[in-house]
């Protein structure tokens, strides 16, 4: 436990900074954002290093850290460092991914091939191939490559470093310690911007609210095993700072993926782990008073030169006008705030359109008719947000080109085959376990782990990102489910398993 007790410290010191400098919020994430970047340098040496130094993505889409970086070798003499801006992001993927290749090559004197570099291979190779029918042949190879290192990375290098339990712990605890400071970063941002709680949509670090309230339940089973295997004051801590990220975000998906793994370890262990089944009734209980309390009313937090008389005029995420009716207005610093009500049929909050699934059923339609065309082949790899515009389609209700569905995506990007490649193995290792582990000789930590896997097959109903390893969610996944494997392994070989 020594890293999330130092964690947390670390946590509640950025925290005071941020709130006692909040003018200075972007300097203060550039500043966090370069030891994390560092670490991939020092993955060289320890696989930890840069594990951390991946899963910290989020904190470089939103610093400009290697960036300035980046400029600055390339005024030093490596000009070609100032041309690669754009692919900055990836350097500690690809050191992840080099460190694995080197230690198979020179360490080890060679690959042994496992059942999941079989599936991998396949997959990779009908990604890359989609390159001769792509609708863009550049960006699908560039995705490719980024979903290899990411494999490489995952299931090469830190599946021979996770060579014994508590190794498998400590990256749990990596895990949850980086996505924990994402969090707190973003917190604190918003609330440095001027956000008001429960009125404002927080959309932290990576200007997402889709983000935290995604992410925030994905590692909630993590916090219930820190909880209750390590430390009650951490693990509250965690699940605090994860409920209060996916409250604020408005992100009602988001609830039903938190319910989904709680039910799921509550079943599992009931006699240990029935009390969670209260602080997530009441978080579900607070969610739906607040979606239904939504319908025709809405809250904003605006400039006080920013509202008129009678009207205001909103622009929301995808640049449509909307304009409120003021009903009431109170002066709280230099904001107002505004209670309105909606004159348009559309709005991104309330019970209205949740039968439309906030517009995904619009996408849905979409999606089908494309993928009768090309069910095969599908339109290449990485192309998803390409395939609408090609069409000359830009839907009404959804936002975005994206389809919010990573079963539909990818069957329209490498057709059903390719889908099936990638999807089949994940839903036979979720019913593998389902019906393999039973009754309390299985380590909680697996049944997290299993919980983790299920809330992010669910979340793939409504989101892209499972492939997408640029969005800061989907290789944190890939590690919990190369653990599960690896536990498997441990048992199928007889070795001796300590998770708790």
């Amino acid at each position: 436990m020594p890293l999330l007790n130092s964690g947390i410290i670390f946590l509640a010191a950025l925290t005071v900074c941020l709130a006692v400098f909040p003018d200075d919020a972007q300097i203060i994430i550039n500043v966090v954002a370069i030891p994390f970047l560092l670490c991939s340098l020092l993955g060289i040496l320890n696989l930890e290093f840069a594990l951390i130094s991946v899963l910290a993505l989020p904190l470089y889409n939103s610093s400009n850290a290697i960036h300035l970086m980046s400029n600055f070798l390339g005024n030093s003499g490596f000009p070609w460092f100032a041309h690669a801006t754009g692919y900055e992001r990836w350097i500690p993927l690809l050191f992840l991914g080099g460190r694995a290749l080197y230690d198979g090559v020179f360490r080890k004197g060679g690959f042994h091939i496992r059942k999941p570099d079989i599936v991998a291979a396949c997959f990779l190779a009908t990604a890359g191939l989609s390159v001769f029918y792509s609708l863009a042949p550049e960006l699908t190879a560039q995705r490719t490559i980024a979903i290899g290192l990411g494999y490489v990375g995952v299931f090469w290098a830190l599946w021979d470093y996770v060579d014994t339990p508590r190794k498998a712990e400590r990256l749990v605890e990596i895990i949850l310690f980086v996505g924990l400071t994402i969090f707190v970063v973003g917190l604190a941002k918003d609330l440095a911007e001027g956000a008001v709680p429960f009125v404002d949509l927080f959309s932290g670090i990576e200007r997402s609210r889709d983000f935290n309230g995604f992410y925030a339940p994905l590692l909630s089973p993590l916090a219930v095993w820190v909880f209750m295997r390590k430390s009650r004051i951490i693990g509250g801590i965690a699940l605090a700072i994860l409920i209060a990220s996916l409250l604020l975000s408005g992100y009602r998906t988001g609830v039903i993926m938190l319910a989904l793994p709680v039910a799921y370890l509550v079943v599992r262990r009931w006699q240990e782990l029935w009390w969670t089944a209260i602080p997530v009734g009441l978080t579900a209980a607070f969610a739906v008073i607040a979606i239904t309390s939504c319908e025709g009313n809405y809250l904003f937090s605006l400039p006080e030169d920013f509202v008129e008389a009678d009207w205001i005029t909103v622009t929301d995420g995808d640049g449509k006008p909307m304009q409120y009716g003021v009903e009431f207005m109170v002066t709280v610093g230099d904001r107002k705030l505004v209670l309105t009500t909606c004159s348009q049929e559309y709005a991104t909050f309330g019970l209205r359109n949740i039968i439309s699934m906030s517009g995904r059923t619009e996408g849905l339609q979409i999606g089908y008719s494309l993928l009768r065309d090309r069910y095969l082949l599908g339109y290449g790899f990485g192309t998803e947000n390409l395939i609408m515009p090609a069409h000359a389609i830009y839907p009404t209700l959804m936002s975005g080109v994206y389809f919010h569905n990573s079963f539909l995506g990818l069957a329209l990007q490498l057709g059903l085959f390719g889908a099936l490649i990638f999807f089949g193995p994940l839903f036979y290792l979720l019913v593998k376990q389902l019906v393999s582990h039973r009754g309390r000789s299985t380590p909680l930590l697996i049944h997290a782990l299993e919980a983790v896997l299920i809330s992010g097959l669910f979340g793939c109903l409504f989101q892209s990102w499972i492939y997408a390893l640029g969005n800061g969610i989907a290789l944190p996944f890939w590690v919990i489910v190369m653990l599960i494997i690896r536990h498997n392994h441990y048992v199928a070989t007889d070795s001796r398993v300590n998770l708790t």
